[in-house]
């Protein structure tokens, strides 16, 4: 899972409780304790994979509240969670298949903060509380208008996917994503505590960029 940059619910609940040399959580099952004398390794195991299917149980709730397509998305509720890969139940049914989604590890990073901050960090080392709770920049993005010619409208969002690939070793071609590794690492090197950009605003240049590309 070192490699990954997006995991299931499964994988990352075996992550966070240090049981991701396991194949399946499905298989995990907590071990009989005697009360005389019980075997503290065995307590802690068990501890472990109980806590794994909560947190699994947890995560696949948070995926479909982060469903990306606006079609299935849950009215009112957020998530932290950014889905990496979005598998469907079918070809014929688009609703979401939560299990056999992935979530990229930033994101993870920021759902296991507001419950572990350690556990956290074994999805994003550098996590911080700046980096899941930025602070809100003032609205003073100027859009595109009528003076800005369309060459260097395009020159602005190609230079800014270039600078964006810089930051982040290259790009997944998709703009939340990207958007988000960038703001996460700007937090880190930035000196000022406010964002240049919100997310969204990033989403929309990179978007506009990757269609210039394509």
């Amino acid at each position: 899972m070192k490699w990954k940059t997006a995991l299931t619910a499964e994988e990352a609940a075996l992550l966070a409780t240090d049981l991701q040399g396991e194949r399946a959580l499905v298989r995990l099952h907590p071990a009989p304790v005697t009360q005389i004398n019980p075997d503290l390794a065995v307590t802690k195991r068990n501890t472990q994979i109980i806590t794994a299917h909560k947190i699994y149980d947890a995560l696949i709730q948070d995926i479909y509240l982060a469903d990306p397509y606006e079609e299935f998305a849950v009215k009112g509720a957020t998530s932290p969670l950014v889905i990496a890969m979005r598998v469907q139940q079918s070809e014929h049914d688009n609703y979401i298949a939560a299990e056999k989604c992935t979530a990229t590890k930033l994101s993870l990073a920021k759902w296991f903060w507001q419950h572990d901050q350690e556990m956290a960090k074994k999805f994003w080392p550098s996590i911080t509380d700046e980096i899941v709770h930025p602070p809100q920049p003032m609205n003073s993005t100027t859009p595109a208008n009528a003076t800005t010619s369309p060459k260097g409208y395009n020159s602005l969002h190609k230079t800014i996917a270039l600078l964006s690939d810089a930051l982040i070793n290259g790009r997944s071609g998709k703009p939340n994503t990207d958007a988000e590794a960038v703001l996460a690492v700007l937090a880190q090197k930035a000196s000022s505590a406010s964002e240049p950009v919100d997310k969204k605003t990033l989403a929309k240049y990179l978007k506009a960029a990757y269609e210039l590309d394509s």
